[in-house]
């Protein structure tokens, strides 16, 4: 599901690799696995469903095809001549926030074909997913879409948390985890019920159409019982939130759980920025999402795939614009000099990331440094500022940097070249 700092707009919730409980909060208030079950009624969503997104940032909506994932129609069996690609991630491959055609792994198939290899990228993105998920998701879609090379997009603090009955006990301060468990309650259930899908509950649903007016109202329920349950400390961020802001919030514009989850947030996030391999708690997370990393890295080779694991950058690390929205509004409390720098210029998030990529021995991906460079050229922002997610220029810039990890290994050695 969120990021900007990391957000959770529907699609995306907010967790770093420490926190394996967090996971609960994916599924709880973010996750938007449209239920069936597979493949007679969708691999991930309802076909047939659309979605209609609509807040204070964006206006956009998001098909699912007959197969079950967001995209263009397409056969389960791979085309003959052409490489199959599938991403796996959450919100941020899901492509929320943009329409069907923006999404990274739909710009990285054009990228591949202006190059000229023939290239089928299909977007396996679920909404509100995590490492813990991932795994199911590829022991279901790769023998049944039989693709040459997946892409597993790792957001850099929720996808590290795989276990979601892991205990925190210990690791973070009551008033944190007791933070987690408010912001869970704020749950999305009631939002699209055919929408969402529960780990180990597989429902035939039918297709449905998800309008915006519906969700306006979910969000708007929602934060008047954060208000009403508001701390001083919450009570006091509501109130320096710019004025027009704190008006979309009340209007439904804007999911709340960006601002009940933020002193839970803001103490895993610190928890993890300063780690040095003396937490068994964040050890524990660490050798758990790489044991899922391995799992489908094995899954992947029985069917002849390979695996290529790309460390995706939440926003607030390459973009100074939504850090500093963030470190003023969203962290609580606000962040200081030395959480803004570890987080705009350092690289630490990234380290784990790529740590456990790599102890997994999976081939690994940077694009935190090409994003960086990507928002510093760019005029149009390539995150939402305050849902955080990626623009559509975000997208591309995601969708060129790995394009860039391709380029001289799986495009060089196995993908087609055009005829055309």
């Amino acid at each position: 599901m969120k990021p900007g700092w990391i957000r959770i707009a529907f699609g995306t919730a907010a967790v770093v690799a420490s926190a394996g409980a967090l996971a609960l909060l994916f599924n709880a208030v973010a996750g938007r696995f449209l239920s069936a079950p597979w493949p007679e009624h969708g691999l991930l969503f309802a076909p047939g469903s659309t979605i209609h997104y609509d807040t204070r940032e964006f206006q956009a909506v998001a098909h699912i095809n007959t197969l079950g994932f967001r995209g263009p129609e397409t056969s389960s069996d791979p085309p003959i001549g052409r490489a199959r690609i599938l991403a796996i991630g959450d919100s941020f491959t899901f492509g929320f926030g943009v329409n069907d055609e923006e999404p990274w792994p739909h710009q990285l198939e054009i990228l591949c074909a202006e190059s000229g290899h023939d290239v089928e990228v299909l977007n396996l993105g679920v909404p509100g997913a995590s490492l813990y998920n991932y795994l199911e998701i590829a022991e279901r879609a790769i023998p049944y879409l039989q693709p040459d090379l997946v892409i597993l997009g790792l957001l850099q603090l929720d996808d590290l948390a795989p276990d979601p009955m892991m205990s925190l006990e210990g690791a973070l301060p009551e008033s944190a985890l007791e933070r987690i468990a408010s912001a869970a309650g704020l749950t999305l259930r009631s939002v699209a019920p055919n929408l969402y899908y529960r780990l180990g509950r597989f429902e035939a649903r039918p297709a449905e159409t998800w309008n915006p007016e519906q969700t306006h109202t979910a969000f708007r329920t929602q934060y008047e019982q954060y208000v009403a349950n508001a701390s001083q400390s919450d009570t006091a961020r509501i109130a320096a939130l710019p004025e027009e802001v704190r008006r979309d919030f009340e209007r439904g514009l804007l999911n709340p759980v960006l601002l009940s989850s933020a002193g839970g947030i803001s103490s895993v996030l610190q928890l993890l920025l300063q780690y040095k391999h003396d937490n068994p708690v964040v050890d524990q997370a660490l050798a758990l999402a790489g044991e899922r990393l391995e799992a489908i890295k094995r899954t992947a080779a029985r069917n002849g795939a390979a695996v290529l694991a790309v460390s995706l950058p939440i926003a607030a690390s390459v973009s100074p614009a939504c850090l500093d929205f963030d470190a003023r509004y969203l962290l609580e409390p606000p962040a200081d000099d030395a959480t803004r720098e570890a987080l705009g210029q350092g690289t630490k998030l990234d380290d784990v990331s790529m740590e456990v990529i790599e102890r997994a021995g999976v081939p690994g991906c940077r694009v935190q440094p090409s994003l960086r460079a990507a928002v510093a050229a760019s005029k149009a922002p390539l995150f939402f500022l305050i849902d955080g997610h990626p623009t559509a220029a975000g997208h591309r810039a995601i969708a060129a940097a790995i394009f860039e990890c391709l380029k001289d290994g799986f495009l060089a050695e196995s993908a087609p070249k055009s005829l055309s």
